[in-house]
């Protein structure tokens, strides 16, 4: 159909209830990896709650072991999962990630080095980029009711709310929003965004070629809100349009050219 981008979710278990291995995560990857270049259309395996990638240590493993049959390894960074689990101690439980953020060996903190973010983006994994708006510990999305229905797409428990992985990008109305909201928030998710595209525009090997807004309305994002995810879509990509233009004012101090997006 023209794509040249598939973003793929691999969910994190079996019809039986065990979880999904690297081993076949890699596995998968490899035979769309080859599906893909006879298409000519990228599958780009997504960082996402309620999927494999959820443990958010695993993408390297699987990384690396696709990395063995001389392979780029291809990923959709939808850094707002990482995000939204920025002192968020319930969500940090998921996996047991909150041992290795304790040790220091997972670090989520945008600001902070060694940030899993920025070793994706270092390691040449991200082709693809979400642009959904979240903030660290986001509010859960208290207007949006899981059901019957709900629970066998997200895997929630009947009659709770959703987790909450989207914050308004621009400033909500009066009754649009259930939260208080502040703009100052979402500097981490920003800074995730211009450290990609710095990275893109001094790489000369990067794998990375597109950024969609992901502003969404079901029940873990937008779901029961009365904000315009239009509008928010719009002002995100107004925000992605300038931030590139100032990024690429300036020649990139390795290869001296300028990038075009």
């Amino acid at each position: 159909m023209g794509s040249i981008v598939h973003n793929t979710q691999i969910i994190m278990d079996h019809a039986d209830g065990s979880l999904v291995t690297d081993e076949q995560v890699a596995k998968i990857y490899l035979e769309a990896y080859e599906l893909g270049e006879k298409l000519n259309c990228r599958p780009t395996f997504e960082v996402h709650v309620n999927m494999w990638s959820e443990d958010f240590r695993r993408v390297e493993n699987v990384a690396e072991l696709v990395k063995k049959y001389d392979i780029p390894f291809r990923m959709t960074l939808d850094h707002s999962h990482v995000i939204f689990k920025i002192d968020n101690p319930v969500e940090q439980e998921v996996f047991s990630i909150d041992k290795s953020i304790k040790q220091g060996d997972l670090v989520l903190d945008p600001f902070e080095e060694n940030h899993v973010c920025g070793k994706w983006i270092k390691n040449g994994y991200v082709s693809h980029c979400h642009a959904r708006a979240a903030v660290p510990n986001n509010p859960k999305n208290i207007w949006q009711h899981h059901t019957s229905l709900v629970d066998l797409v997200t895997q929630h428990p009947k009659n709770t709310v959703g987790r909450g992985i989207q914050y308004p990008f621009k400033k909500p109305n009066n009754g649009e929003w259930h939260s208080d909201w502040d703009e100052s928030r979402l500097e981490p998710l920003k800074e995730v965004l211009r450290q990609l595209m710095v990275y893109h525009k001094n790489s000369s090997d990067t794998e990375f070629q597109t950024i969609s807004t992901e502003f969404i309305p079901y029940p873990d994002y937008g779901g029961g809100a009365k904000y315009s995810i239009f509008e928010n879509s719009l002002a995100c990509v107004d925000w992605l349009k300038k931030t590139w233009e100032n990024i690429n004012k300036s020649k990139s101090q390795e290869t001296g050219k300028e990038v075009i997006f």
